[in-house]
């Protein structure tokens, strides 16, 4: 434990944390950070992604830049003279040549941020240097020798995205040599009170304020917020806080932060059964194929469970699981909705997600 807080002081003296998955996150990267295999840092949007992969960097001891990259930012038709370069005239308004990322990070560390955001034609690019150490400029028939150490981070789930055939398959092989999971902010108990005490009395500092410490009941509404933006939130939060406070310790009146209620709705086990069943009969309405394959197996009254009934002769051959399992998801997602009167956060917990994947299910079904 020594030797890991060490070396957080000489790399990444802002990675504020004593969390136990933090801190395993935190031993990953001290183990690998000298090696130039890939890295695939995920975690929810604001846990932190990006420092860590600057700590990679300066851990590294490699002498090139370390060059930072919004792939959700890139246009797709521009991706390649992006990442790669060009040469004088390659496309029109390329009136001068322009050196790409890739080749801007030679000898350094490459972080592609937000990965997961990047088109099945973008990613079939990536693969080709990463496997051949070469970059091509549009435009150039001349390919370049490159040394880079790639960093990734995305805050989707990359697994379940080469399952539903959004992300390369192969690319995901080669990039997650090392993975690395941030933990969100709720996960990680007091350290909101230690990156807290480090931010206002560096906030103070830089932005010439005389806030001294914090008081008991401000630390209390800082840990009962659930942060969906995680220590991004946090940081911004005490920024206009420390901006606009008065001299003195910092109070919970200076925060102004909303009252969160002490638990969240829970659907019931019987509301749960009985949406379960109304969901899949919904597909083909009553005595339909969803219907028949679970043999009306729960009551809508009590949730009670009967013994499933097989599905008549030629019905199971029509039947899409796929479907009846998405017609499922939407309907109790809605129902987590409506139970938490439109807060997401609520919604997640009520349905055991994160956050960020709810978010992405409503995006996908229109919720």
């Amino acid at each position: 434990m020594q030797e890991l807080q060490a070396w957080r002081r000489s790399f990444g003296p802002e990675l504020v944390g004593e969390a136990p998955k933090f801190l395993e996150a935190l031993q990953v990267l001290k183990c690998v950070s000298e090696c130039d295999s890939t890295i695939v840092i995920t975690g929810e949007t604001g846990t932190g992604k990006d420092l860590l992969a600057r700590t990679a960097h300066r851990a590294s001891g490699r002498r090139g830049k370390f060059i930072p990259v919004n792939c959700a930012a890139l246009q797709d038709s521009l991706v390649e003279a992006e990442l790669f370069g060009h040469v004088r005239g390659a496309f029109t308004g390329a009136h001068q040549a322009r050196e790409g990322r890739f080749l801007a990070a030679h000898g350094g560390t490459l972080f592609l941020d937000e990965i997961g955001e990047l088109s099945p034609s973008a990613q079939a690019k990536v693969l080709r240097v990463l496997e051949d150490r070469m970059v091509t400029p549009v435009g150039s028939d001349v390919s370049v020798p490159v040394d880079v150490r790639l960093v990734a981070a995305t805050h989707r789930n990359l697994a379940e995205m080469v399952q539903d055939g959004s992300f390369r398959a192969d690319l995901y092989f080669r990039l997650c040599v090392v993975e690395i999971d941030l933990p969100p902010l709720r996960e990680r108990g007091d350290d909101i009170d230690r990156i807290t005490d480090v931010m206002v009395a560096r906030l103070s500092e830089r932005l010439g304020k005389s806030v001294l410490g914090v008081e008991k009941d401000a630390r209390e509404q800082l840990r009962a917020q659930p942060w969906p933006g995680n220590v991004r939130e946090l940081c911004f939060c005490l920024e206009r806080t420390v901006l606009m406070a008065s001299p003195g310790p910092l109070t919970a009146e200076a925060l102004r932060l909303p009252q969160v209620r002490k638990s969240s709705p829970r659907i019931n086990p019987g509301a749960q059964s009985a949406a379960l069943t109304r969901a899949l009969g919904a597909l083909q309405g009553p005595g339909g194929e969803a219907r028949a394959l679970l043999g009306d197996s729960m009551d809508p009254r009590s949730g009670a469970q009967r013994r499933p009934q097989p599905p008549s002769a030629g019905e199971s051959d029509s039947l899409d699981l796929r479907a009846a399992l998405e017609a499922v998801e939407r309907f109790m997602i809605g129902q987590a909705m409506d139970a938490a009167r439109g807060n997401r956060t609520e919604a997640a917990a009520i349905l055991g997600l994160n956050r960020t994947t709810l978010v992405e299910k409503l995006r996908k079904y229109g919720v």
